[in-house]
Parts: structure tokens; C-alpha cells; sequence
């Protein structure tokens, strides 16, 4: 099985179909753009969850996402789990969504950046 993200994203034309050549003339799905936005995604995935386990450690703290606020206090190492999990599901919509040549597939990603950069940096500013 290729890993969608490494893989030969490259497909063959044959001259009898259309969809084929329109395939390749789109060029691979993992591109720049994206394998940057995936990258970016997945840093500020761990920057939050460090900065937020950091937080809680120090006992003035708690973990504001209420849906993993008990596995912070319980289990870090599952806390962590659920962040990237969440975080690779939305690379991996995002893969599906660029691979059909929908113009918003950068849209899931941004956003995750943008939150995850402000929740990081809030948390960096706690004393």
C-alpha cells in the first residue's frame, strides 16, 4: 500500500482518456503547498499539546477543550494521541479534498493553524 503522502502520486496518460490527461497536467496531489500546510499543521498540533501539558503540570491550569480535559488530567501520552489523531484527520480530509480538485482543500488546515498558533502563543504568555 503507498503512503498517500510519499507514494508515486504520478499517474501514466494513455492518449484514449481524457480524464487521464487532465489527472496528470493537474500534477501530484502531495504538492508544496500542501505537504507545507500538512507540515505546519502538525507542528502546531505538538507546540499546543506541549505548551498545554506544560500548563496543567504546573497545577493553575486546566485544559479548556472539554472533550479532552480528562484525558489531559488521566493520560498524557492518550492526550497527545488525540490531538494528532484529530490533526491527521484533517490532513487526510484535506488530502481527499485536494486529490478531487476542490478549490477549498486548504481551508481545514488554516484554520487548525490559525487556532492552534493563537491557543500556543496565549499559553506561552502564561506566567
Amino acid at each position: 500500500m503507498l503512503n498517500p503522502f510519499v507514494g508515486d502520486l504520478r499517474k501514466e496518460a494513455t492518449p484514449s482518456t481524457a480524464s487521464n490527461k487532465a489527472a496528470v497536467s493537474a500534477g501530484p496531489v502531495a504538492d508544496r503547498k500542501f505537504l507545507l500546510l500538512a507540515a505546519t499543521a502538525i507542528a502546531t498540533t505538538v507546540a499546543d499539546t506541549a505548551t498545554t501539558l506544560r500548563l496543567i503540570d504546573t497545577g493553575r491550569y486546566r485544559e479548556g477543550n472539554p472533550i479532552t480535559a480528562g484525558l489531559a488530567r488521566r493520560s498524557p501520552a492518550g492526550f497527545v494521541a488525540a490531538h494528532l489523531g484529530i490533526t491527521g484527520s484533517l490532513v487526510y480530509g484535506a488530502y481527499a479534498l485536494k486529490k478531487r480538485e476542490n478549490g477549498w482543500w486548504w481551508v481545514p488546515l488554516a484554520a487548525l493553524i490559525a487556532i492552534q498558533a493563537g491557543i500556543t502563543a496565549s499559553s506561552l504568555a502564561c506566567k
